[in-house]
């Protein structure tokens, strides 16, 4: 029998060992370039947007065959040079087509849910008027009714 030590040595020596070594390469000058691109998303925020919450139309509406009313605001933020975009919806037995009238322009529709790029700065909780023209649907008769028309304000998605 071999001595302990001796089993050792021999168990070593019988192990293969590899024909190159391995060693990691290090490049004279470490350079590497990282590209990022920060994007902010775009955000329109509107807060407090009164509206009337009756639509009343009179006799003499009926007989012009639109009515305007002009007492509206909303406090708006955004954060896009270019502006917003508007979807204006009205309710169709009581309205026959729509003029809103914001920021010194005017969007007509006759199509509910149409939306509109509303030309504006970049803003921070700044108030808005919004007026309306609402041309009275075939056979609306004065009365009082619920107010018919819903804005949406949003970020418009195809502007840089």
């Amino acid at each position: 029998m071999l001595p302990a030590l001796m089993q050792v040595g021999l168990a070593v020596t019988a192990m293969p060992m590899p024909a190159h070594s391995i060693t990691p390469t290090v490049p004279d000058r470490a350079s590497q370039r990282l590209d990022f691109r920060i994007v902010i998303p775009r955000v329109v925020r509107a807060k407090r947007l009164t509206q009337p919450d009756r639509f009343i139309i009179r006799s003499e509406d009926v007989a012009r065959g639109y009515v305007d009313v002009g007492a509206s605001t909303a406090v708006l933020t955004s954060n896009v040079r270019h502006g917003f975009s508007l979807a204006v919806a009205f309710d169709r037995t009581l309205a026959s087509r729509v003029i809103v009238r914001i920021e010194d322009q005017q969007l007509s529709t006759d199509e509910p849910g149409r939306a509109f790029l509303v030309a504006a700065q970049r803003m921070v909780d700044m108030p808005v008027d919004i007026g309306y023209r609402i041309f009275l649907a075939p056979g609306v008769g004065q009365g009082s009714y619920p107010w018919p028309i819903y804005l949406q304000f949003g970020a418009p998605e195809a502007l840089p």
